[in-house]
């Protein structure tokens, strides 16, 4: 297992935080909460 960091570009956080608010308002925001935090952990 390899130790390492991922960096999140600005434009990449901002596309997270738009479709964190698009979820959040489609669905909820528990919804848009487990999702965007899957994919920064994947």
């Amino acid at each position: 297992m390899s130790n390492y960091k991922v960096v999140f570009s600005p434009e990449a956080e901002e596309q997270l935080a738009d479709l964190y608010h698009y979820i959040a308002a489609v669905n909820s925001p528990d919804v848009a909460a487990r999702y965007t935090e899957a994919i920064v952990s994947y």
